[in-house]
This record gives C-alpha cells, sequence and structure tokens, in this order.
C-alpha cells in the first residue's frame, strides 16, 4: 500500500491552493471519505440507540440524545488526545536526541550566522 495515497495526509495546510476557500475545498474533497465513515458510523449509534432495547435505556439514563451525544464526543475526544499525546511522547525526545549532537548543533548556528550575515 502506498502511504503517501491515504486521504487524511492531505489537510489544510498542505494543499497547493493558494487562497483560504482553495486550500478548504482541497481538504474537503480529500477528506470526504473519512467524513462519510464518521456519519456512517453516527448513524448506526443512533440507530441502535432508538431500536435497542438497551439503547433506550442508555438514553433515558443519559439524559437523552443531546447528553448520550455529548458523552460520545468526550470520549472520542479523549481517545484522540491519547493517541496524539502517545505519538508526541515517542517522536520529541527522539528529536531532542536527534538535535542534541555538537555537530548538528554548529551546522544550525552556521546556517544562521550565514542567513543573517545576507
Amino acid at each position: 500500500m502506498n502511504w503517501t495515497l491515504i486521504p487524511f495526509t492531505v489537510g489544510y495546510l498542505e494543499a497547493g491552493d493558494f487562497t483560504r476557500l482553495g486550500k478548504t475545498c482541497t481538504s474537503l474533497k480529500v477528506n470526504a471519505p473519512w467524513y462519510a465513515l464518521w456519519a456512517l458510523i453516527f448513524g448506526v449509534i443512533c440507530m441502535i440507540l432508538y431500536l435497542t432495547d438497551s439503547g433506550k435505556q442508555i438514553l433515558t439514563a443519559g439524559g437523552g440524545l443531546e447528553g448520550v451525544l455529548i458523552g460520545l464526543t468526550l470520549i472520542a475526544g479523549l481517545i484522540w488526545l491519547s493517541l496524539t499525546l502517545g505519538y508526541g511522547m515517542v517522536k520529541i525526545p527522539i528529536r531532542f536526541y536527534s538535535n542534541s549532537s555538537l555537530e548538528s548543533r554548529l551546522n544550525y548556528f552556521q546556517y544562521k550566522v550565514a542567513y543573517y550575515d545576507d
């Protein structure tokens, strides 16, 4: 599988357009399969809640559909938070370690001196 073709890799900043509207439209077009998947999952969850007896109990105990949706968004947010923090907890120390060598720091400072000299 070619990992560069995953739809979620092109976002607002990576779009090749020059205007905000163009970047937004490109991002929406490229990420449309993900949005459709989330809408399908949302629809299935709502149908399960309305059609099953245990779903109806969850709705009444959770304060109706609004309370259950608030809980689901909190759960989704916490999952995304744990995924992104997990990534950062691995990548940040690796980047600090790779940038901590004297040679890389010397190259960086030489670049900065040449940049400011111009």
